[in-house]
């Protein structure tokens, strides 16, 4: 039993020593990001271009801390993002973006062709990204 326990509470101290995940980093920084990459992500067919991409998904009552997290792009032919992408790469930008976990704009997809957005702040009625207007 000694031995199972100690086991167990090794494990548990290794797990504490690698440090926080970025989607750990990211709550911290700004809940509506997080929820705004949950929202977003949960789509199963995101696809770019399209118009669910390029609108986004907005959380917040459109304050310091509101949240639009979106895909832009002009990919030919359209290029699918797959969920565990859309999660993590969207965490990666909030953890390493500004303050508040924006970041606008990383490329990612076959020759770069998807730009992604995470907005924070006073964005608009519209919520989508500046270059998608």
């Amino acid at each position: 039993m000694k031995v199972t326990a100690l086991v167990f509470t090794a494990a548990s101290l290794a797990g504490l020593a690698l440090g926080k995940t970025d989607s750990d980093v990211c709550w911290k920084k700004n809940k509506n990001v997080v929820k705004a990459i949950q929202g977003f992500c949960s789509y199963s067919n995101i696809v770019v271009p399209s118009d669910y991409a390029k609108n986004g998904y907005h959380v917040g009552q459109y304050g310091n801390h509101d949240t639009t997290v979106s895909i832009s792009g002009d990919c030919s032919p359209p290029q699918w993002v797959p969920h565990r992408y859309c999660m993590s790469q969207s965490y990666n930008m909030c953890a390493n973006g500004k303050t508040r976990g924006d970041m606008n704009l990383r490329q990612y997809g076959r020759n770069g062709c998807q730009r992604w957005h995470v907005l924070v702040g006073k964005i608009g009625s519209h919520g989508a990204c500046p270059d998608c207007i």
